[in-house]
């Protein structure tokens, strides 16, 4: 979200609605004029009423360490009549577009 030429109060102050940014968990505030630039980077976290969504991503299950891994995209133009060969597809993830 982008908020554009907000002015600053009697005393100098930036003020802004913390309910419309529930969803986000830091704040960058640039300020600009004819002669010069300045930003400030805070984070909303440490406002209590602040409840950012958050999920967690951490690796559930360990993954075999006596096998190697790696994740490769690779794209085939498969033309009528052509037709093409999975080395291991238990392991593979393939989607299929018919056309484009």
């Amino acid at each position: 979200m982008q908020v554009f030429n907000i002015k600053p109060n009697e005393n100098g102050e930036i003020l802004y609605r913390n309910d419309r940014l529930k969803n986000f968990s830091n704040i960058l505030v640039v300020v600009s004029d004819k002669e010069s630039v300045a930003q400030h980077f805070r984070s909303l976290e440490e406002a209590s009423d602040v409840q950012c969504p958050s999920r967690d991503l951490t690796l559930k299950n360990a993954l075999d360490e006596s096998k190697g891994l790696t994740e490769s995209r690779t794209s085939i133009c498969l033309f009528k009549d052509q037709s093409d060969f999975i080395e291991d597809i238990t392991s593979s993830e393939v989607k299929l577009i018919d056309d484009l």
